[in-house]
């Protein structure tokens, strides 16, 4: 008959379950006797060996509690018995009872018996090793340290093999350090482990040796003496056996330069910084040296993951910080690498994720993209023109902030980040990709400050593109863009500095417009006026930089002044018609001089600060004049029109020659005026 491996699988568990039976039974049966024996043979030799029988066989059954017992009674027989045997039952007792003790953590009980197995055995591996039991339980558990340093001495004392006395001396150096924080003590304690136990090759002294050695790098660091704990760093890193020691020596290398540096950071003006400089390359290079060290990472035990993790997180920390601070090409080229390493394993689950890794990754992307660019930067310094190594770091800058705003789309930095990318395209001269990346941002994120940025943004590279081409058709396609951006960031974002901007370019497309040759003066003054509209809007933003808003109020003056100009022009050529036409001071003719001079002082009232609201002071008053010469009433009128103009210079006198000219024509035809009414009195 065949088994099936499903029927063999239960009969080997019943055959065990069998067999466990078989012993507890026996356990019972011999637990019997001895209670039997007890009972019925009260002579002390027969009760030491029932009693310990016994107190076997309840701790085979599980019943510590019983074992306790009965060994107490074995032991209560000491000094009533001369058979050697008997004596050792009890010796032997009195070692169960120690375990027994420790395991139901009743620890003044076990340092009893393991001091009455210290003073009664010459055995020295037991005696070393209940030392070192009794040390643990005062340590740990009594906390009574005086008599746990004198145990573990006593443990060293006894000779019990190069296990014991290397774990005492370690106990000890965790005691002074940990608990008496006595750490001259401690050293000394880590110093003898190093020097006598470097050469075991038991893996676990060596664990303990590597330990001491990082720990006393550590005291050395604690206690000022920096320069003993790099030094201790190296030394363990090259002594050591095991790979978890030499990433966690080349680890703790790393952070010692790294306080080396910091001493020698000062922000003094004149300092030399150099050394700091140095020390915080030191530092950067020994961080990364835990890359290699960890490889391959599948295989890395776990405990030594946040030692890689935070490695290559300082290392590119502190290269990008020594590249960005000092302009230094080399060093930002060095921080890419381990920053894009951690995201990369972060990404591949190697790196635990949680919120603070995650804000880790988001830096770490933040610090690599900006040291890209900053790398464009520099290449463009050294090339002449843009280079495809400057265009390269531009384009690795874009993808890598582009990437941070797909990670991490609802970080309040995402805007940025978006920006960032369109920025780094911008600066490749990549101008159509740049406007691709800054549209996302007033698209995805319409109301953050980024948004009206980025579509003057758009509006630039429109402009770049507009300039950058000989084809008429696709110039003007460019300008179209431009301006209807522009008129998008000013009508959705009114109020923001850039919407200024867009202002000004608005009122500097339609002041080209009117600036046409062919083009009729009335619809060059419209486009003017809508010019000026524009401009003063801009003027009007709260948020406008002071250098735009300077452009925009020239902008005002100069169209103004322009516009003063073509209305002055063409009030003048009217005005010289009605004129010719006046004789008999008809109502026609009156009215045609009339509506002439409305014209000129609207322009007065419209463009007061204008040389040709001067000018029509004039005009004005000259025209008044002809219509005197049928009606003399009117002659009040031209001499308060010339004498408006004359006030208006009384205290300063004008500039512009025209004007002036004009000032003093004014004073002429006033008493021209006066001397003519004068004479007909």
């Amino acid at each position: 008959m065949r088994i099936t491996k499903p029927l063999f699988a239960i009969i080997s568990k019943l055959s065990q379950q069998k067999t466990q039976g078989q012993k507890n039974l026996a356990l019972q049966n011999s637990a019997s006797s001895a209670d039997h024996v007890v009972e019925l043979n009260h002579s002390v030799d027969s009760m030491i060996s029932a009693y310990y029988t016994l107190g076997l066989a309840k701790f085979g059954l599980g019943d510590d509690e019983a074992a306790v017992v009965a060994y107490a009674k074995a032991i209560s027989y000491e000094g009533e018995t001369e058979d050697e045997a008997r004596k050792d039952l009890i010796f032997q007792a009195h070692s169960r009872l120690a375990e027994l003790y420790n395991s139901q953590e009743a620890y003044s009980h076990a340092v009893q018996e393991y001091q009455y197995i210290t003073e009664n055995t010459d055995d020295a591996n037991l005696k070393g090793n209940s030392y070192f039991a009794m040390a643990i339980a005062l340590d740990d558990h009594l906390s009574q340290y005086d008599d746990a340093l004198l145990a573990y001495q006593n443990a060293i004392q006894a000779g019990a093999g190069a296990i014991v006395s290397a774990q005492s001396y370690y106990r000890i150096g965790l005691l002074y350090q940990q608990k008496l924080n006595d750490q001259e003590n401690s050293l000394k304690a880590y110093e003898t482990l190093v020097k006598d136990y470097s050469g075991e090759s038991d893996e676990n002294i060596q664990q303990m040796v590597g330990d001491a050695s990082l720990r006393k790098s550590d005291l050395y660091q604690k206690l000022g003496r920096l320069e003993d704990a790099i030094a201790e760093a190296i030394e363990t890193r090259d002594r050591a056996q095991l790979k978890s020691q030499k990433i966690s020596a080349q680890y703790s290398l790393g952070s010692l330069y790294f306080d080396r540096a910091r001493s020698l950071y000062s922000d003094e003006a004149g300092t030399d910084l150099q050394p700091y400089i140095d020390a915080s390359r030191e530092s950067a290079a020994a961080y990364m040296e835990v890359y290699p060290l960890s490889l391959p990472i599948e295989s890395l035990d776990k405990a030594l993951i946040p030692f890689l993790q935070n490695a290559l997180f300082q290392a590119g920390q502190l290269y990008y910080s020594i590249g960005t601070s000092f302009k230094y090409k080399e060093e930002l080229l060095k921080a890419v690498d381990p920053l894009q390493l951690f995201a990369k394993y972060v990404d591949q689950g190697h790196f635990a994720s949680s919120p603070e890794v995650l804000e880790s990754v988001e830096e770490s992307l933040v610090y690599a993209g900006t040291a890209q660019f900053e790398l464009g930067r520099l290449q463009l310094g050294e090339d002449e023109g843009i280079s495809d190594t400057a265009q390269g770091f531009f384009q690795s800058a874009a993808d890598t902030f582009s990437s941070l705003a797909k990670r991490f789309p609802n970080a309040k930095d995402a805007a940025t980040w978006q920006f960032q990318s369109g920025e780094s395209y911008y600066a490749a001269l990549a101008y159509e990709r740049a406007i691709a990346e800054y549209d996302k941002v007033h698209n995805n994120y319409p109301k953050t400050e980024s948004a009206p940025e980025a579509l003057y943004a758009v509006s630039t590279c429109y402009n770049m593109l507009a300039d950058s081409t000989d084809d008429e058709a696709d110039s003007a396609k460019w300008r179209r863009k431009l301006f209807e951006t522009n008129e998008v960031l000013a009508e959705k974002y009114p109020k923001s500095s850039y919407a200024g901007n867009a202002m000004v370019n608005l009122g500097n497309k339609l002041y080209n417009e009117g600036s046409l040759p062919d083009i009729e003066n009335s619809e060059r003054i419209r486009l003017y006026n809508l010019a000026v509209e524009k401009y003063r809007a801009a003027t009007e933003i709260e948020g406008i930089d002071a250098d735009t808003k300077v452009s925009a109020e020239q902008y005002v003056r100069e169209t103004e002044n322009t516009l003063a100009y073509y209305v002055y022009t063409k009030a003048g050529d009217d005005l010289t018609k009605a004129r010719y036409a006046f004789s008999t001071g008809s109502p026609e003719e009156v009215e045609a001089l009339e509506s002439a001079i409305a014209v000129f002082q609207d322009l007065i009232k419209t463009y007061p600060s204008t040389k040709y609201a001067d000018l029509a002071y004039v005009q004005v008053g000259e025209a008044y004049m002809v219509m005197a010469d049928t009606e003399e009433d009117y002659y009040a009128n031209a001499i308060d029109t010339f004498d408006s103009l004359w006030k208006k210079y009384a205290d300063s006198p004008a500039t512009d020659s025209q004007v002036s000219n004009a000032v003093k024509l004014a004073q002429r035809k006033i008493a021209e005026i006066r001397a003519y009414l004068d004479g007909k009195q």
